[in-house]
C-alpha cells in the first residue's frame, strides 16, 4: 500500500479524504460554537457524564472539532488533526451506539441545533466511514495540493 500513496491517485485519494473530514467537521462546530449550551443540553442526554462535564464538553469540544478541521483543509498538521478526529469520531459512535442499546430516543446532536436527527445505526455508520478516512490521512504521508498535479512529492513528518 505504501507505493499507492506516493501516486497521483493516492495522493488525491488523501486530499479527498482531507476534504471530507475537515468539511464535516466544520459543518458540525460552527452551530455548536453559535449554540454550546444546545450542544452540552445534547450530551448530557445521553446520560454517559455528569452534567458538569457536558457542559464543559458542550463548549470545549466544537472548538476542538473547528481547530481539526482548519488543520484537514488547511494540511498543516493534517495527520495529527486526523487522528484527533478519528479519536473523537470513535467516541461519537460508542456514544451513540450507547443511545441505541438503551433505547435513548435523543436528537444525536452531531450538527448542533443546525440539522436535529434522532440517534440510528446510519449516525454509527458516518462515523466509523469518517474514521476510516481519518485513518487514511493518518497512514499516508503529508500531501499538499501540489502533489495533485505533480508539482511535489509527498513528505513524511512526525504526526
Amino acid at each position: 500500500m505504501s507505493r499507492f500513496f506516493g501516486t497521483r491517485a493516492g495522493n488525491a485519494s488523501v486530499m479527498v479524504a482531507r476534504a471530507i473530514v475537515g468539511v464535516v467537521f466544520l459543518a458540525a462546530a460552527l452551530p455548536k460554537i453559535a449554540d454550546p449550551h444546545a450542544f452540552a443540553v445534547a450530551i448530557d442526554n445521553y446520560h454517559l457524564v455528569p452534567e458538569a462535564v457536558a457542559r464543559a464538553a458542550g463548549a470545549a469540544l466544537p472548538l476542538l472539532e473547528l481547530v481539526a478541521a482548519l488543520a484537514l483543509l488547511s494540511g498543516v498538521h493534517a495527520r495529527g488533526a486526523a487522528l484527533v478526529s478519528g479519536g473523537m469520531l470513535l467516541v461519537f459512535a460508542g456514544a451513540l451506539t450507547h443511545a441505541l442499546r438503551l433505547d435513548i430516543n435523543v436528537d444525536c446532536g452531531c450538527f448542533g441545533a443546525a440539522a436535529r436527527s434522532e440517534v440510528g445505526w446510519g449516525s454509527v455508520a458516518r462515523n466509523v466511514a469518517l474514521t476510516a478516512l481519518c485513518a487514511l490521512v493518518v497512514r499516508a504521508p503529508d500531501v499538499g495540493w501540489r502533489a495533485l498535479v505533480g508539482r511535489g512529492a509527498p513528505r513524511r513528518s512526525g504526526a
